[in-house]
């Protein structure tokens, strides 16, 4: 690599290292609730913490791997032991946890792709594996999803590699085993990858067997983790398998169509770029037939499409795959047109790029500092670093809640000084809700106050003023622009005032 490149190369680094902190930083709480309740809750209970009987109904029936969890009360223990016990630091410590694994992973997998002349434009590619505007969101989440994707970066880096006998075959079964552990449905990466070995690569039977021994080894270690974890001996794949997908339980949670994610990528990234995302998607599996990416998708792809229960995480283990995905095809279609001879095009290409460059760092800066999951732990952290002396007196709506959404409480997150009432509608907003001697404060969604006048009405009745937004200003201007991110989902913290009543008519 040129002297220039190198440079460029550590000012990516040094860029994504201090983009991906901040983002863990700021990003308190969960994208989703298994994130937080299957993880979190789980490990809380298991240090006695919290009451096992308020776990969700997964941990009884044993359906849930539990060496993330392990993993969770582990660093609890540890920064307990060392007096650092505040649980939204502890949260922090588990983002910081996944930023390392990310870095170790996506460089080990650059440096993979670039030893074997895979990518020409290696510092656009570093740039992309790293500061996709939606990476570094995504790995600094403490989730089976972001866990399992990357540690599957390993297996795929190796088998990239030009030398066969350069592969370590034992290691290969370890992530493997490892990202399976994490998150099942990763199997039908599984599937694919090992299918790609004998059919395409015609690897050797005597490393495929130990592939497969050390995968076993590591599934084994996950057998009694979840036994010690559950207080039985628990396969908790088996118990994943059989309550989804042969009992069906998961289609209790909402059934979707075939055709949800193709919709749905292009309700999360905008319409224009959602149709980019497929049809590069579509073009690499057909210009790419016998390549391991394809192989890997594919299998997991249909599986998801068919699967009736969706919900777009489900895809995120594969999303530091695209990077790699996209430069392959780009680099096809540039040797097909040869453009790189076309001098007159060269100035307009590049000028797209820089665009391309800038509004994608405007949307990684503002995810980094966008609250994640709405916003709710992101108010109940604000409540407590600010009003933790203080007696609160907390009225929400039903969905804005910051300590009990979905009907769940998170122990985890719940402070004693906070009193939470939950109210179905603004318009309900009374003396009765005011709490003498106690800070007042309501939580609503922007959703809440959309054709209410009667809420709105109430506001301006009891003074209430904005004191914070989950939201903040560049995420909503990239959100109008651009047509992404729920921004009807704002949360909106307010104080409110008792209604002067000789002013009531």
């Amino acid at each position: 690599m040129a002297k220039n490149n190198k440079t460029l190369y550590r000012l990516v680094i040094v860029l994504a290292v201090l983009i991906y902190f901040v983002t863990a930083w700021n990003s308190h709480g969960f994208y989703h609730a298994d994130e937080h309740f299957q993880i979190v809750e789980f490990a809380d209970a298991k240090l006695g913490k919290s009451p096992v009987s308020e776990l969700p109904w997964e941990y009884a029936a044993g359906l849930r791997p539990t060496i993330q969890p392990t993993i969770a009360l582990s660093v609890f223990k540890i920064a307990d032991w060392v007096g650092f016990s505040d649980p939204y630091g502890q949260g922090t410590l588990l983002r910081f946890l996944t930023v390392i694994l990310a870095f170790i992973s996506i460089l080990y997998f650059i440096k993979t792709v670039f030893q074997n002349g895979i990518i020409r434009n290696q510092i656009l590619f570093v740039f992309c594996s790293l500061l996709l505007f939606c990476l570094p969101f995504l790995n600094v989440r403490f989730s089976s999803e972001t866990w399992a994707g990357l540690l599957f970066l390993y297996p795929i880096a190796q088998m990239l590699r030009k030398d066969s006998e350069s592969i370590n075959p034992f290691l290969i079964g370890v992530f493997l085993g490892l990202s399976f552990l994490f998150r099942y449905q990763v199997g039908f990466m599984i599937f694919g990858f090992i299918l790609w070995m004998v059919s395409i690569k015609k690897t050797e039977l005597a490393i495929l067997f130990k592939i497969g021994l050390s995968f076993l080894g590591i599934f084994l270690i996950g057998v009694l983790i979840d036994s010690w974890f559950y207080n039985e001996f628990t396969i908790s794949a088996w118990n994943y398998f059989k309550v989804n997908l042969l009992d069906d339980v998961a289609s209790t949670f909402g059934v979707e169509p075939w055709h949800y994610y193709l919709v749905e990528t292009t309700k999360v990234f905008g319409t224009l770029l959602g149709i980019f995302l497929i049809a590069i998607l579509g073009s690499f599996f057909l210009l790419f037939r016998k390549h391991l990416l394809t192989w890997v998708l594919i299998p997991f792809l249909l599986i998801h499409f068919f699967i009736p229960h969706k919900e777009y995480r489900f895809l995120f283990p594969i999303v530091n795959l695209i990077p790699l995905l996209v430069f392959l095809l780009v680099e096809k279609y540039i040797s097909w047109y040869k453009i790189k001879n076309f001098h007159g095009i060269k100035p307009v290409l590049y000028g797209i790029l820089s665009l391309a460059v800038g509004i994608n760092l405007l949307f990684a800066f503002a995810l980094s500092n966008e609250s994640v999951g709405i916003g709710r732990t992101e108010m109940s952290f604000f409540i407590h670093s600010t009003y933790s002396n203080q007696s609160v007196n907390l009225v929400n709506t039903k969905w804005a809640s910051p300590y009990k959404p979905w009907g769940a409480l998170i122990n985890h997150y719940s402070d004693t000084n906070v009193n939470n009432i939950e109210i179905e509608n603004p318009a309900l907003l009374n003396n009765e809700l005011y709490q003498d001697g106690k800070l007042n404060f309501l939580i609503l969604r922007d959703i809440d106050l959309q054709n209410n006048p009667d809420g709105k009405a109430a506001l301006i009745n009891h003074q209430a003023h904005i004191i914070k937004e989950s939201f903040n200003p560049l995420t909503k201007t990239l959100g109008q622009i651009f047509g992404v991110f729920e921004l009807q989902e704002n949360l909106i913290l307010y104080t409110f005032e008792k209604q002067d009543s000789t002013k009531i008519r």
